[in-house]
């Protein structure tokens, strides 16, 4: 009876803990934190976890990867992180310094208090302290913050690939080069916006042959009224809008839709979101990335550049090493350590959209998307979606960290049973993905429509 007590007051202390949240994410005591994780747990770094002791995690993931473990179908590697896998200090400082600034508008994109409209510049979190229990706009909230964090790079240029695998293991593959411009989180603040767009998405397909010159650009406008796409088609050299309700589609045949890049692609304001609870979760990180963050080097353009000294994401289909009946789509290179996450259900706000109510595991500390469980618009589970978060250390004495960036994210289709997964990080089937921060291939005449044929060619 005693023990009982004890579990139970220390559970509701950390949900008083939990309950809000501040975005001073800069940890000084990580190592020993996780370290009380691990023994509340009941587990340890080394640990292995298959069908025969699948019921010890059942607690810390979602349910459709404890039922793929109890298959036999994945078998979890216990690790540890070995450093403070959160923002830097001075970035917690400018969101402390945005309290009282901003709240929410009557489409729920974020304004300025002062002006009445919204922010042309963000540095910091727009909302640094959340009460994610009992304010309702708790959710939105929580994903603008989310949003702003991605913002940090300015821009992205990357290539990736996107692979399908079925039960036989390695079936197609397209590869896409990736490039994003952000107006927000910019240390330099306000820069040219003439468009008042949030960001820009380019995405443009350069293989196999018959995809190969497809663009997709999309404008997420800052008033949140919903973002704007456009397609180049090759074959009759036009560019075509697109509803925004295009972004839950399948991409290019995978198993992906748009909006599932990165495990959220989308805008907040297209969903309704609900905070469920904050709690200690296993996820998933490469092993090099328990050892040491994504460093970056600066270019002589003055761009940040990805360094090559890291390990290759292996799965069942390609892991002469993993283990003995795991399916083709295991990641058999992660390593799952123990974070504090905040589970946050969103649904559709567009009737037309193609997924129904989906629930996402996000890091309490640094916003990354772990996983994103799916069902269909009848409410069944559908799919299941794991990412990998990557700490980047960039900048001058590499003094910013960031977590916009994943060394892979996979969809798994547990009706069809069959998997997509794309890698933007590391060797590819088709050279390497060298990702680059603030280079000059992402411009902002490149973001219009009457542009994009001409990057097809």
């Amino acid at each position: 009876m005693t023990k009982k007590v004890f579990l139970l007051s220390l559970l509701c202390g950390l949900i008083a803990v939990f309950s809000l949240q501040t975005a001073m994410a800069y940890n000084p005591s990580w190592k020993a934190d996780q370290a009380k994780m691990f023994e509340q747990m009941g587990l340890k770094p080394g640990d292995i976890i298959d069908k025969s002791n699948a019921d010890k995690v059942k607690d810390f993931i979602p349910a459709s990867i404890l039922a793929w473990i109890k298959k036999g179908e994945f078998v979890l590697k216990i690790g540890e992180m070995n450093y403070d896998y959160s923002h830097e200090e001075a970035w917690d400082k400018a969101s402390q310094s945005n309290v009282g600034k901003y709240n929410l508008g009557g489409n729920k994109e974020v304004i300025e208090k002062a002006t009445g409209t919204f922010p042309r510049a963000i540095y910091g979190m727009p909302f640094p302290n959340i009460d994610l229990m009992n304010d309702p706009d708790a959710g939105m909230k929580y994903m603008h913050n989310k949003k702003v964090a991605e913002c940090r790079p300015s821009t992205v240029d990357e290539l990736a690939e996107t692979m399908w695998i079925g039960e036989k293991g390695y079936e197609r593959d397209f590869n896409l080069r990736w490039r994003r411009w952000y107006a927000w989180a910019r240390p330099e603040g306000e820069v040219e916006n003439p468009t008042n767009t949030k960001s820009f998405e380019l995405t443009q397909l350069l293989m196999p042959y018959d995809l190969t010159g497809t663009i997709i650009l999309t404008d997420s406008p800052l008033s949140g009224d919903g973002d704007k796409q456009y397609v180049y088609v090759p074959s009759i050299r036009r560019v075509k809008k697109q509803s925004g309700a295009a972004r839950s589609d399948p991409s290019f045949g995978s198993d992906f839709v748009s909006d599932d890049a990165g495990g959220w692609g989308g805008q907040a304001e297209t969903m309704n979101w609900k905070i469920l609870r904050t709690q200690i979760a296993l996820v998933p990180v490469e092993g090099w990335l328990t050892q040491h963050p994504d460093i970056y080097d600066k270019q002589s353009d003055g761009s940040w550049k990805t360094r090559r000294d890291i390990g290759d994401s292996k799965y069942g289909y390609n892991d002469n090493n993993a283990p003995e009946g795991v399916v083709a789509w295991c990641p058999t290179s992660a390593v799952w350590v123990p974070r504090e996450v905040v589970v946050v259900d969103a649904t559709p706000l567009d009737p037309y959209y193609n997924y129904g109510k989906c629930t996402y595991w996000f890091d309490k500390e640094n916003y990354g998307n772990w996983f994103k469980v799916i069902n269909n618009k009848a409410g069944e589970y559908w799919k299941t979606l794991m990412t990998n978060v990557i700490c980047q250390n960039w900048g001058d004495n590499l003094k910013y960290k960031t977590y916009g960036m994943y060394t892979f994210y996979h969809v798994v289709d547990d009706k069809s049973h069959h998997s997509s997964i794309n890698i933007p990080r590391g060797q590819l089937l088709h050279g390497y993905s060298d990702h680059v921060i603030n280079g000059p291939g992402v411009k902002l005449e490149y973001m219009r429509p009457e542009y994009i044929p001409l990057l097809s060619k």
